[in-house]
């Protein structure tokens, strides 16, 4: 991923010298209103997820997580849900999430549209990361469990890796997605991989 050298973010205002006061100050000082329409999920072990629709009949999805701490009434969600509801204003279809049953479907109704592609099929093959691993001289590791959830050995890059020399694959049997867990330890699996593999 390319660094950006010139951010367009020139300077805060003055009174804001500091990095906390940079972070405290809009937290307090900013009210942002919003007017969310709370959609609750609940799931099959319990559990419940909310989501927070502002429809202003955009076709355009645009989804919004906050951080570990945070919550769609903060500031900084409630301002960037705002702008991007007032500049993409159109219909989108929520009536399609009642479909979604797995990924797949969830790429079908509003990814793959959404991003110009015809369906999940033309979405996964013409926006795969495969297309462009093939060029690199760079060594590359390619961590994937075989009981993956989410990404199956299908996903896997396997023949691209069998013929070049800079991608390598290490597929454990277990893991699940991005798991791996170690017993009594402070760090997953595949972070100690990755730290190894650099030779850490």
């Amino acid at each position: 991923m390319p660094l950006i050298e010139r951010s367009s973010y020139t300077r805060p205002p003055f009174y804001q010298f500091n990095g906390h006061l940079q972070t405290v100050l809009p937290a307090i000082l900013r009210r942002v209103e919003t007017p969310y329409e709370r959609e609750r999920l609940t799931l099959p072990d319990g559990d419940f997820l909310d989501l927070d629709w502002i429809d202003r009949g955009s076709r355009r999805l645009v989804i919004l997580t906050h951080g570990l701490e945070g919550n769609s009434d903060r500031h900084y969600m409630k301002g960037m849900a705002n702008l991007f509801a007032e500049q993409y204003p159109g219909a989108i279809d929520a009536s399609k999430l009642d479909e979604v049953r797995e990924w797949r479907d969830f790429d079908n109704f509003f990814s793959a549209p959404l991003n110009g592609y015809e369906d999940a099929a033309d979405f996964y093959r013409r926006a795969s990361a495969q297309n462009y691993m093939a060029g690199t001289d760079r060594p590359i590791l390619l961590v994937n469990a075989v009981n993956d959830p989410i990404l199956p050995p299908e996903c896997s890059p396997v023949a691209l890796c069998e013929q070049h020399d800079k991608i390598f694959l290490e597929m454990p049997q277990k893991g699940g997605h991005v798991g791996f867990t170690l017993p009594k330890a402070g760090y997953a699996w595949s972070e100690y991989r990755a730290l190894e593999w650099c030779g850490g």
